[in-house]
């Protein structure tokens, strides 16, 4: 092959390589999503090893061994999948860095019985909760998630734990009755005995059959998708199971769904970060800088981005989203255009301009940014109604385990509170 030949081909290559960046930038963008008539939910999956894989165990400690294991689609129902969404992404965005499934040597009868009334409430701490932002057909998306460690046992002497995602597809963002409903699952005995044994995914959804250790949550998944919202709707109720009332949510009848997205992330920001580097975040995010989230707590991602999201309403933020940047899209960070972009590391691969970009290293509290300035009230009347708002009202209690449910009925009244003073920015 000649050089010219040789040039033509690579010249082209690079061609086909930014067409495809340029169609990733796209098919990632986020309207402010808004309603017709839309089922409360659209999916319910569970993401997470294969319980019958058998890693390669090393050594990680006194009586324990860490194996590396691969997340796939555990179950999926209804098992027929949405119209251009990425799978593939929702599993590495769950998943985003090495996976592992911990096993353990017990030395009494009681550490198995421990384990596993530990592992039964798992998911209630705050820290487990996450919600990422995808394109849809018509509207965005929302992978509402939980995240719960499973636990295995096949041997007597032996048991595995690691950890598994429960998720809701949904184009309404009604954190606060998603929650319920996914907390309601995954109390049941039943699931967590389905997620603990053996699960051939691709047998489950191709022929249609439903293992009868589900039933009870199939149906009570289904009768949640039967609800649907429209723009007129106020409130929804639902009968949820092992609960003597209804359910009631408040759809904030007339307020864009942007006002939603606080309703459980606003004080896990407010509480660990200084208000001015939020707000100095919010100045840079309106100037349309790439916005860079660094954490490896998914909360943390999630609750930023969401807060970003809903500061700015009622505008809305029309370029790229990724809720946790993965392999396959760091050329997006090269993309001369706003971003808003979560992630677990910086990648080292990739030159990041420090000019027009705002770096949140959350894990380490450090917020890197040229800007000088904040947005007009922002460092004087709005900084101190928040700080006024958050000192009138009761912390967090981290050692104590409470369903989201009621974590964000007891917050709800500070969030938006909180948001209706970052309208006067």
């Amino acid at each position: 092959m000649s050089s010219k030949q040789k040039q033509c081909e690579r010249i082209q290559q690079q061609f086909e390589d930014e067409r495809i960046n340029r169609e990733i930038i796209k098919s990632l963008k986020l309207n402010s999503p808004s309603l017709e008539e839309e089922p409360l939910v659209k999916q319910f999956l569970i993401i997470g090893s294969d319980a019958a894989e058998q890693p390669n165990y090393q050594s990680g400690g006194y009586k324990k061994k860490i194996g590396i294991v691969k997340p796939k689609i555990l179950f999926q129902f209804p098992s027929t999948s949405l119209d251009g969404f990425s799978y593939n992404l929702l599993e590495q965005f769950c998943f985003p860095d090495v996976t592992y499934r911990k096993k353990r040597t017990r030395q009494k009868e009681k550490d198995l019985v421990t384990a596993q009334q530990k592992i039964c409430c798992d998911h209630l701490h705050y820290h487990k909760v996450f919600s990422f932002v995808f394109p849809g057909k018509r509207n965005e998306l929302f992978a509402i998630g939980l995240r719960k460690k499973r636990f295995i046992s096949r041997d007597p002497k032996e048991y595995e734990t690691e950890n598994i995602c429960y998720i809701l597809l949904t184009s309404v963002p009604f954190f606060e009755i998603h929650y319920h409903l996914l907390e309601n699952i995954l109390m049941d005995s039943d699931l967590n005995t389905f997620v603990s044994s053996s699960i051939n995914s691709t047998e489950i959804n191709n022929s249609g059959l439903i293992l009868k250790t589900v039933q009870n949550l199939i149906s009570v998944f289904t009768d949640y998708q039967k609800i649907t919202v429209t723009p007129s709707t106020q409130t929804i109720s639902f009968k949820f199971p092992n609960e003597t009332n209804e359910f009631f949510y408040d759809c904030c009848y007339g307020m864009p769904l942007t006002y939603h997205y606080s309703e459980l992330y606003l004080l896990t920001l407010f509480e660990e970060y200084d208000i001015l580097d939020l707000l100095k975040m919010v100045t840079a995010f309106m100037l349309e800088h790439k916005i860079l989230i660094i954490s490896k707590n998914l909360l943390l991602l999630s609750a930023a981005i969401h807060f970003l999201l809903s500061s700015i309403t009622p505008f809305r933020f029309e370029s790229s989203i990724i809720s946790v940047l993965c392999p396959e899209l760091y050329t997006v960070l090269e993309a001369p255009t706003p971003l808003l972009v979560g992630m677990t590391h910086l990648p080292t691969n990739i030159p990041i301009t420090k000019e027009y970009t705002f770096i949140a290293d959350l894990d380490n509290k450090k917020f890197i940014t040229s800007i000088t300035f904040l947005l007009p009230n922002a460092n004087g009347w709005v900084a101190e109604e928040i700080n006024r708002t958050l000192n009138e009202s009761p912390k967090r209690n981290t050692k104590i385990q409470l369903p989201q449910t009621q974590l964000i009925e007891n917050e709800i009244g500070t969030t938006r509170h909180i948001m209706d003073v970052l309208k006067k920015l």
